[in-house]
């Protein structure tokens, strides 16, 4: 392993996965805290080796929109990731426009390789899933962030509170 180097250990046949070297980012201490807390929550229901933490990001105006669920390295449903993140022993693979926006930034000289297969059935998606998190992030003062968190565990000091609007609206 080089210097600045982080491998994975997919159990997975390599010659039949697309490999990427994927840069190294931080994320601000905020959105730093809330990844550290899923990995926290979910330590016992997903492998480090087997399984990943897909995090989708988009900037548009001054709203943030972040979705996050797991994934799999040997069935991805995107294969378009442009990053990482590590925390502990968890992987959180980027898409979307993390380069464009400063609550991430990248670490110079640090890479990940990783080995994704695509998933036979990209579309899928359990739509019976509920949302562990979902809502305005407000841990980051002045970013306004829509976030949903889509793993097995809620996450504890984090709550949802959904909204009626009809009843808002009848006020």
């Amino acid at each position: 392993m080089s210097l600045g180097f982080f491998e994975t250990e997919q159990i997975i046949d390599s010659s039949k996965c697309q490999k990427q070297k994927l840069p190294v980012y931080n994320a601000i201490n905020c959105i730093d805290n809330l990844l550290k807390e899923i990995v926290k929550a979910n330590h016992k229901f997903y492998k480090s080796s087997q399984d990943f933490y897909s995090m989708s990001f988009k900037k548009k105006n001054n709203k943030r929109y972040i979705v996050i669920e797991v994934g799999q390295y040997k069935s991805s449903n995107a294969l378009d990731y442009i990053g990482a993140i590590k925390i502990n022993n968890a992987i959180f693979l980027c898409r979307g426009d993390i380069t464009l926006d400063t609550i991430f930034r990248r670490i110079d000289h640090s890479f990940i390789n990783v080995c994704l297969k695509k998933s036979s059935n990209p579309a899928s998606f359990d739509f019976g899933t509920e949302p562990s998190l979902r809502g305005q992030y407000q841990e980051c003062l002045g970013i306004d962030i829509s976030l949903e968190v889509y793993t097995k565990a809620a996450l504890p000091g984090y709550k949802m509170e959904e909204r009626n609007q009809y009843k808002e609206m009848e006020k």
